[in-house]
């Protein structure tokens, strides 16, 4: 009984993120991640953007027109705003900011919390990077994406951590600074 109660909870809180996170006009997502079934790659716009209304008071805004039968890959995706983990504030969307992001695979043990931070917009990490260190001053690694460039910042502690698990897993990955 008390599984189902929690799965109920979760339900509840996950509901009430994306409540108060709704994407809007942002589309980020659509340009910044990779979708194989569709073969759409990275840092393109999907060729499923397009401009609708959601009335006819509405102003036009791009948004997907398969969005009923999205790819799995879209269904599943986890924004960090929309979830609720990236502050509780408009600025942190992903097209206000300029960067999307995500929760990272399974952190090292000894990190809490791991974000991959790309960006949408050429420059907005650098551009960005007050509210970079307001996330990690929370306790969160960023894994920062720009290009081909990648490197982690938050506590120095939890980026060696990173750093030295990055190393040993993945040789042909190794972050740079």
């Amino acid at each position: 009984m008390s599984a189902r109660n929690d799965r109920r909870q979760l339900k509840k809180r996950v509901e009430a993120a994306f409540a108060a996170h709704p994407c809007g006009a942002c589309t980020a997502c659509c340009t910044v991640k990779e979708v194989s079934s569709i073969h759409k790659p990275e840092h393109t716009p999907c060729k499923h953007l397009g401009v609708s209304r959601t009335s006819l008071t509405a102003p036009p805004r791009e948004r997907c027109t398969i969005y009923a039968k999205r790819p799995t890959q879209c269904r599943d995706y986890f924004c960090a705003y929309r979830y609720g983990l990236v502050f509780d504030n408009e600025r942190f969307r992903p097209d206000q900011l300029g960067i999307v992001f995500d929760v990272g695979e399974r952190p090292p043990p000894g990190v809490n919390m791991m974000l991959v931070a790309r960006e949408v917009t050429p420059g907005a990490i650098e551009e960005r990077m007050q509210e970079l260190h307001e996330i990690t001053s929370q306790g969160c690694v960023i894994y920062l994406v720009q290009g081909d460039r990648r490197r982690f910042l938050g506590p120095e502690e939890q980026v060696k951590i990173c750093i030295d698990f990055a190393r040993r897993s993945l040789p042909l990955a190794v972050p740079r600074d």
